[in-house]
């Protein structure tokens, strides 16, 4: 047993030295060129230590260099959520998911409906963060929508992310209706 675990400090141990030279290398090259694909390697170095402030932080510089594409911001902003939802910073992760309200509705603006559809995962994703954010409402009204249209063109919702957001509603429904308040469905 006590072999056992030595020999789980030395991995450990070997883990954390490699994480940690890849990480001065990686810091090194992002120093000189502030390429995105060596910023996102950095950042998820940092987010597989733990270090998800920092991970976040440089998700946020990450951010700067793709906002002209909306795919690309809401990808990030997604992941820059996710890194602060684990830190548990909750207001954090709710400021990132606002800026993800924020690309949306630029993308509605513009009248812009394939970019508005091929949004529609990051949609779900956001919307199951708001959920355990504690904003269910906000959820549903952000995919309401995506829900109709799926139910409209297939007959069913096939995508797991808006069946479970699907059932989320249903239970708050009939938690209202217990209650006797209405939630609204529109």
């Amino acid at each position: 047993a006590a072999d056992a675990e030595t020999m789980i400090q030395v991995q450990s141990y070997w883990h954390e030295h490699a994480y940690s030279a890849a990480i001065k290398v990686m810091e090194k090259m992002v120093e000189e060129d502030k390429e995105i694909g060596s910023i996102k390697e950095l950042g998820s170095l940092y987010e597989r230590v733990g270090f998800y402030e920092r991970s976040a932080e440089l998700r946020q510089q990450e951010l700067e260099l793709v906002r002209d594409n909306p795919q690309a911001s809401l990808s990030t902003l997604l992941e820059i959520a996710q890194l602060h939802f684990q830190d548990k910073n909750h207001g954090e992760a709710l400021a990132a998911l606002g800026e993800m309200e924020e690309v949306m509705r630029r993308l509605v603006r513009q009248d812009d409906a394939p970019e508005f559809f091929r949004a529609m995962t990051f949609r779900s994703y956001w919307a199951m963060y708001l959920s355990r954010l504690g904003q269910p409402e906000r959820a549903w009204n952000l995919v309401r929508y995506d829900v109709t249209m799926t139910k409209r063109q297939l007959g069913r919702v096939a995508d797991p992310v808006l069946r479970t957001l699907v059932a989320i509603h249903d239970r708050m429904c009939m938690d209202r209706d217990a209650a006797g308040a209405v939630l609204s469905t529109e």
